[in-house]
């Protein structure tokens, strides 16, 4: 009988871990779909093209990106297009160590930042804030001073004294001064809506040389990727076409796996408290069964059956707290392990553990009452004669 209770602990102990872990990933999808990228990924279209493939020389490219605006411009809803050299939210990976003329930071701390190249009204589009300073223009040319727009991660991380617009940096301690800051966006969730925000640096791409390979443009819902795929076609039918994708159906794309795998816990959980309660029910019904002799003897000798209605819970009791208990230890110990892979994971609230405690004790409880109301309702002349 001893491994049957332990079986109903199990179960009790696993509901509780596979319930806790779906809540877990319920609260982490709510936060990850509340959580501010830094643009607006509602009403922007990313495009991604191969111009090389096309044939298309650095000399050429202007000439491109002037039709390619010009005909998504034409697409009613439309209101800006913008260029750079990597995604927005991924693809900017490529960090560059960097010197300041004027160390802002403690020395011997490695100065790292990741890079993109954007066009003019690349911010305007994305509806990324200026918080210090000044936005790309027409003057910051290939022929004159080299400028940068950072954002407000790189300022923490550098500037102690929160003022980064005039400072100047490079690539080497020798040419320290290559580049100056002239303004401070907001922090954009570059790699990502999982990862940490990196300190940013942005260059004007009129000033790199560089060929644009992906293009953002401001839509509402109603602009459909169909109607951006047939402006650019219109524009050069034979350049090739990577992907056209709304920044609100990736992040759908990328919270599927954890959709999936929050709906699985969810699944078990709840098969293993079905399973749970008729455990529950069957060894308490056991259980009740074979005291039954005692019962009698107790009620014979004046024990109220409300007594014995309470020795009856005390078996349920005994193993729901069993398995409560095994349940926690086993979710603090797969949440560890689980974290470690998905850093976007929270411990949840006391209070969402308390309740799942609560509930599952409440359902083992309600799974055992009928053998025990059944036990303290017996006869115990019938019982002492049938012993």
């Amino acid at each position: 009988m001893w491994f049957t209770r332990f079986f109903v602990v199990l179960q009790i102990g696993l509901s509780f871990v596979l319930l806790a872990e779906g809540a877990v990933f319920l609260r982490s999808l709510t936060e990850i779909d509340q959580t501010n990228v830094g643009f607006d990924k509602e009403n922007t279209i990313s495009v991604w093209f191969d111009s090389a493939a096309a044939g298309y020389t650095p000399e050429q490219m202007p000439s491109l990106y002037n039709r390619l605006s010009d005909a998504l411009k034409n697409v009613p809803g439309v209101d800006s297009v913008a260029w750079s050299n990597c995604d927005i939210d991924s693809g900017c990976r490529n960090s560059s160590v960097i010197h300041f003329v004027a160390a802002p930071t403690v020395e011997g701390k490695v100065k790292k930042a990741q890079e993109n190249r954007v066009s003019l009204d690349y911010f305007a589009t994305l509806r990324i804030p200026l918080l210090d300073g000044r936005l790309f223009t027409t003057s910051d040319r290939i022929d004159s001073p080299r400028v940068a727009i950072v954002n407000k991660t790189f300022v923490r991380t550098y500037f102690e004294d929160g003022k980064a617009v005039g400072q100047r940096f490079g690539y080497d301690k020798v040419r320290n001064d290559d580049f100056q800051i002239v303004g401070v966006v907001n922090d954009v969730a570059v790699n990502g809506f999982k990862e940490a925000i990196p300190p940013m640096i942005y260059y004007p791409i009129s000033q790199s040389g560089e060929p644009a390979q992906m293009l953002a443009l401001h839509a509402p819902p109603t602009v459909t990727t169909k109607q951006v795929k047939e402006a650019i076609k219109q524009a050069d039918n034979h350049l090739p076409i990577t992907y056209v994708s709304r920044f609100s159906d990736l992040l759908d794309e990328d919270l599927t796996q954890d959709k999936g795998i929050m709906s699985l816990l969810s699944l078990f959980g709840i098969l293993t408290v079905i399973l749970s309660c008729l455990g529950t029910y069957g060894v308490i019904s056991f259980l009740t069964k074979r005291r039954l002799p005692e019962f009698g003897v107790r009620l014979a000798l004046g024990s109220s059956r409300k007594k014995i209605l309470m020795l009856a819970f005390r078996d349920v009791f005994m193993v729901a707290s069993a398995g409560v208990l095994l349940g926690i230890g086993g979710f603090l110990i797969t949440f560890r392990l689980t974290s470690h892979f998905m850093t976007e994971l929270h411990l949840p609230a006391i209070g969402l553990l308390l309740n799942l405690v609560v509930l599952l004790t409440g359902l083992a409880l309600l799974s055992g009452s009928l053998p025990a109301w059944r036990a303290s309702r017996t006869d115990p002349l019938a019982i002492l004669r049938n012993s």
